[in-house]
């Protein structure tokens, strides 16, 4: 019996150690450790079916079955749904529509054109539910009861386009939230089944849209994205919506259930009539281990899928992830379909999850998104889609697809008509494997020589091999190889690397689709300055480049003057249009604070923003508390930044840390200052607002008038502009401008000059988007810390004790330039950076800093100011915070030190 020896070592390590989370209290089970054993016990049998010793090249046999045999048939079990991609959760495809040409129908060609690129089989939506639900809000088509509007946001558009390039691909609407007016009288509550009536025609409005206005059939309709349950009333309202889809022509829409967790099969087995209107079981990230771990799915015989996946940094780690899972899925927990999230990183830095897409594309002032080799999630990928289309069949475990005996999965799948066949070979190591959720427990991969033997009756077609590695940095992505050589006895060989995908297939459609374009040049600063009013929309539109968070900001107009005279006009404004408290996605805390929509980067620091606002005149908004506002230096929530607001009832003005509460008010010791307007201002008409923050100073003024001056406001954060207000209100806005206040900016510098040995340390973060060379970092899939302008990496002097860091020679195995860290994310909020971390070595070493400016590697813990760091992508800035954190005062970032700061005390 050959067992792998190093992954019993590593597995038993991690089962048996103490895990981190890991309280006294708990320690009768920790699920952790369980799933551990689990995984250990099933490697174990695992290698009881392989005979040969391993050596540097482990030698694998596997046989492919005459699936051309009559005795041969295709288990509905086995029937291949499709890979796809989902654009929504939220907001996640919002800068795409906003991106010139041709650079936006590049950037469609590679998501969905056939046998080019990514090439998805399936689009997964978010209908839009006027609440914020990942990356911002997302409008829905019904505001109230009696508004429809089939043209408002951006997912109909992007259905439409997808259509356009592939007739055949899979559509899959699914709601995060639902605008309150669903809950009827329930207006405080957080349930859309309180009245299923209602909810349901909400969503056949939708389905009603999609094909009439814009001529797409949806083909899978979910019920509530991660939340709901049989006490809500989810089972009856999933009857009901069944029943109505029928009766109202949509009875090839089909419902999948429920996009959450496992609980969803004991569920559908209690209730037989829930079960029969379900089509099949979506589940979001989950494990594949224990394996048969969803025998209780199974036996309810209906497609079993990922309908939400990966969530996962679009680089080689996220492509490694993607292409592991996809394969692993099938071969240890029978799931046919895979959906990542999300479809493109269109949304800014700032906002969660960034960039965990298959490329990104959130720079549309500039043109510039990730093409080619800088898009290797698109490359893993096209494996699948370019070889495969849904209702292809696997062929089972063991008898075509399984896993290979040194790590890795294969599977093999033959289309409807059994005459071509496609073979897919993963083998990612376990430092490249983890997507962001779920765990994995340790193991080992080696290289492996895959004999694949072919039955007489598939040996009549070239089999066509392409190759990709994701964890070599001289990887190449979706090479072609050239025909496989068969021998005469159906024999052909695969030598997979560590890090391999291969496609072996006799489709010969598939290509490396690129342009004839060249990609523009990426201008990470948002163009300042800028300005909008709004003149060149249509109605319901959202205005280019802001980001709704809380409440939905759409483009509206009026008529000045008499309508149809010569001397009338136009005039279009942005309008906030969430009436009423939606219902939230896994409740309401992301709609604490007032509508707002943001605007630019998250490295923004010093900027003026004007804007007219106007609240219209209405019995039931007359308070005191009703506001509008505008801010900089905001975070997504509305809960940080500067932000001034003026009551037009009662007159008075706010500055504030963060926006007003939803309702009106502020948190104790949020606001800054404030007073009573020097003019007139009142309900139904246009007011001027100006702010100006810069450094530790902030000025305002309404209509021209000053409200202060050189006010003193905290500086420890950077963050977007903004526009918004305090309640549910149509309030709106007209003639917005931002631009630069940049009175402490960092100047362009010079390159200097960087050399091996230099010292590294931490110096405050350069301002305003500006990329100081000396803090310019990249945070590489293979853990080193990269200073893009010399091309050298960070390196600790030791693995085993506490040493300085300093720049050196990039080596691909040297583990002192081993920084293991969150990949995904290190973008989102500070996490830490380790040398020897996952079982690596026997010390694990942190980077940790210190006010005095000295940054180390050491064990942490003692008397480090900060041992975690956050990676703010668009500057290449290693900062040590993320929001503002008033212990560390102004953000400090890793740096290389000059010569002649190198005499601080190591």
């Amino acid at each position: 019996l050959w067992i792998p020896i190093r992954l019993i070592e590593k597995v038993t390590h991690d089962c048996i150690s103490p895990h981190p989370n890991c309280h006294p209290s708990r320690m009768m089970f920790d699920p952790y450790r369980f799933v551990c054993l689990q995984f250990l016990l099933h490697s174990i049998l695992a290698a009881a079916e392989h005979r040969e010793p391993l050596t540097t090249q482990q030698q694998q046999h596997v046989v492919i079955p005459n699936y051309h045999s009559d005795s041969f048939t295709l288990r509905p079990e086995l029937t291949f749904h499709g890979v796809g991609a989902l654009s929504g959760g939220g907001a996640t495809a919002r800068l795409l529509i906003d991106y010139p040409e041709p650079q936006r129908s590049e950037i469609l060609d590679t998501l969905f054109t056939p046998s080019f690129a990514a090439s998805l089989h399936i689009l997964k939506v978010e209908i839009g539910g006027d609440s914020q639900s990942t990356d911002g809000t997302e409008s829905s088509h019904m505001h109230s009861e009696d508004d429809l509007d089939c043209t408002r946001g951006y997912e109909w558009w992007l259905l439409r386009e997808a259509k356009r390039r592939n007739p055949n691909i899979i559509t899959y609407g699914l709601p995060w939230a639902f605008p309150g007016w669903v809950k009827g009288d329930d207006s405080q509550g957080n349930n859309p089944f309180s009245r299923p009536d209602l909810t349901t025609k909400y969503i056949v409005e939708w389905l009603r849209c999609a094909r009439e206005t814009h001529g797409v059939d949806i083909d899978l309709i979910g019920l509530w994205n991660e939340c709901g349950n049989p006490g809500q009333g989810e089972n009856e309202y999933t009857k009901l919506l069944r029943r109505t889809l029928d009766q109202e022509g949509f009875a090839n829409t089909k419902i999948v259930a429920k996009d959450n967790d496992v609980s969803v099969c004991q569920e559908m087995a209690n209730d037989s009539e829930y079960s029969d209107a379900i089509h099949a079981i979506g589940l979001h990230y989950p494990t594949d281990y224990p394996v048969g771990n969803y025998d209780e799915c199974h036996v309810l015989e209906k497609p079993f899928w990922s309908s939400e996946e990966s969530s996962s940094y679009a680089d080689n780690n996220g492509a490694a992830c993607w292409a592991r899972l996809v394969s692993s899925h099938f071969v240890l927990a029978g799931i046919t379909s895979n959906i990542m999230w999300n479809l493109v990183g269109a949304y800014t830095h700032g906002t969660n999850w960034y960039n965990s897409a298959i490329f990104g594309a959130d720079q549309p002032w500039s043109g510039y998104y990730e093409r080619g080799d800088a898009a290797p999630v698109v490359w893993a990928t096209a494996h699948y889609t370019q070889f495969t289309e849904p209702g292809w069949t696997y062929l089972p475990v063991r008898k075509g697809s399984g896993e290979l005996a040194a790590g890795g999965f294969y599977n093999a799948l033959i289309s409807p008509n059994k005459r071509d066949f496609t073979l897919i070979i993963t083998n990612i190591s376990r430092d490249h494997a983890e997507c962001t959720r779920p765990r994995l427990p340790g193991f080992d991969t080696d290289r492996v020589q895959l004999h694949v033997h072919l039955p007489k009756s598939a040996r009549g077609k070239p089999l066509h091999q392409w190759r990709s590695n994701f964890e070599r940095d001289d990887g190449q992505y979706f090479d072609y190889l050239g025909p496989a050589s068969v021998d005469s006895n159906g024999l052909f060989i695969v030598m997979v690397e560590v890090g391999d995908v291969w496609t072996v297939s006799t489709v010969d459609t598939a290509q490396k689709g690129t342009f004839d374009t060249p990609v523009p040049k990426s201008n990470t600063q948002f163009p300042l300055p800028y300005q909008d009013n709004f003149e060149d929309y249509r109605d319901s539109r959202e205005a280019k480049y802001f980001t709704d968070q809380i409440g939905t900001f759409e483009v509206h107009s009026e008529t000045i003057g008499r309508r149809g005279s010569l001397s009338s006009t136009t005039n279009h404004f942005m309008r906030q249009m969430t009436p009423v408290l939606p219902v939230g996605w896994m409740g309401n805390g992301a709609n604490a604070r007032g509508p707002v929509s943001i605007i630019g980067t998250s490295e923004m620091n010093d900027i003026s923003l004007s804007a007219k606002f106007r609240i219209p005149s209405k019995e039931s908004f007359g308070n005191d508390g009703v506001s509008g506002c505008i801010g900089g230096r905001a975070n997504m929530y509305f809960t940080e930044g500067v932000v001034l607001c003026v009551q037009p009832l009662g007159e008075k003005w706010t500055l504030s840390y963060g926006g007003p509460l939803n309702g009106g008010g502020y948190p104790d010791g949020a606001v800054i200052s404030s007073g009573n307007a020097p003019v007139d201002v009142g309900l139904d008409k246009w007011q001027t607002l100006n702010l100006t923050v810069s450094g530790e100073e902030a000025s305002g003024s309404l209509n021209g008038h000053t409200l202060f001056t050189s006010i003193v406001i905290r500086d420890g954060r950077s963050g977007f502009g903004c526009i918004g207000t305090s309640h549910w209100i149509p309030i709106e806005f007209d003639e917005f401008s931002i631009s630069s206040a940049a009175a402490r900016n960092l100047p362009q510098l010079a390159m200097p000059s960087f050399h091996d040995g230099q010292l590294i340390g931490a110096t405050p973060c350069a301002r305003n988007g500006v990329a100081d060379p000396s803090q310019s970092f990249d945070a590489r899939y293979n853990w080193q810390l990269y200073h893009k302008p010399s091309g050298l990496c960070v390196e600790a002097g030791s693995t085993s004790e506490a040493s300085s860091v300093r720049l050196a020679t990039c080596k691909e195995d040297a583990q002192e330039q081993k920084f293991r860290n969150r990949y995904t994310n290190i973008r989102n909020w500070p996490v830490e950076l380790t040398l020897g971390g996952w079982n690596v070595l026997d010390n694990v070493l942190k980077l940790v800093g210190y006010k005095n400016g000295i940054v180390a590697s050491t064990p942490g813990g003692e008397d480090e100011d900060w041992n975690e760091w956050v990676l703010f992508p668009n500057t290449g800035q290693l900062r040590n915070t993320y929001d503002e954190n008033r212990t560390l005062s102004y953000p400090y970032c890793l740096a290389v030190l000059t010569d002649e700061s190198d005499a601080v005390d190591e």
